[in-house]
């Protein structure tokens, strides 16, 4: 996503956060502040790694889904927003089910408290 929005700086604002068993969301690039170089992105990904690699056991799905969503919302002005989630999240060990996921991504009329998130668009890949 990085090397696709490379170039669209003035275009896209965007930031890249990540979830694991010890935290909810922990920022990787912040909004406004896209890798400048080749070398920062691989940094971004190094840290991607990394952090898969040593974080402990659990689960921040759900959570990690509402923040980004107030996140979005509170970024400031925009045309669209979207929050794009990647997981490998084992649903059943964790309890997670369509309606919970449904209603933390805001398809259920359960948007994350906060400004605007019913305009944050939420898209789940597995």
């Amino acid at each position: 996503l990085m090397e696709a929005l490379r170039g669209l700086e003035s275009r896209f604002d965007y930031a890249f956060c990540f979830h694991d068993g010890d935290n909810v969301l922990q920022e990787l690039v912040p909004f406004g502040q896209p890798p400048a170089d080749e070398r920062a992105r691989l940094t971004v990904v190094s840290k991607m790694v990394a952090a898969s690699q040593y974080c402990s056991s659990g689960d921040n799905t759900l959570p990690a889904i509402e923040k980004a969503r107030q996140k979005v919302a509170e970024a400031g002005p925009a045309d669209d927003r979207f929050v794009f989630a990647f997981s490998d999240a084992n649903f059943q060990r964790y309890g997670l089910t369509a309606k919970s996921l449904a209603r933390a991504m805001g398809a259920e009329g359960g948007s994350a408290p906060g400004p605007a998130t019913s305009e944050v668009r939420s898209v789940l890949f597995l």
